[in-house]
C-alpha cells in the first residue's frame, strides 16, 4: 500500500505497550506514517472511535480510505465510520 503512495496508519483495539510489541514483530515502521491505540481513544472498536483517529492521524478524508482488518469488530467500526473495509481472513479467529 505504501509502495502506491498510500498512508499506512493502523488502528490497534491493543494497549500502547502491545502495539509497540506488534509493531516490532511487523518491521514495517519505514511504511507506517503513524498509529493509533486503544489508549488513544474513548472506547475501543466497534466504536468507530480508532477508524477517526486513524483517519485523522494520516490526514485523509473518510471518502479516500480503506480500512483493512481481520475481526468483525474491524468491519463494524469502520462501516460505522463511513469507511469501506477489506476483510482478511484470520485463522486465529477460526475462519
Amino acid at each position: 500500500m505504501a509502495a502506491r503512495g498510500r498512508r499506512v496508519v493502523p488502528a490497534t483495539s491493543a494497549d500502547a505497550g502491545r502495539l509497540a510489541t506488534l509493531r516490532s514483530a511487523l518491521d514495517a515502521d519505514d511504511v507506517i506514517v503513524d498509529a493509533t491505540s486503544a489508549d488513544d481513544v474513548p472506547a475501543s472498536k466497534p466504536s468507530p472511535d480508532l477508524v477517526e483517529q486513524a483517519l485523522d492521524r494520516a490526514g485523509v478524508p473518510v471518502g479516500r480510505a480503506v480500512f483493512v482488518g481481520d475481526t468483525v469488530w474491524d468491519v463494524s467500526a469502520a462501516a460505522k465510520a463511513g469507511v469501506p473495509c477489506v476483510a482478511l481472513r484470520a485463522p486465529t479467529w477460526g475462519c
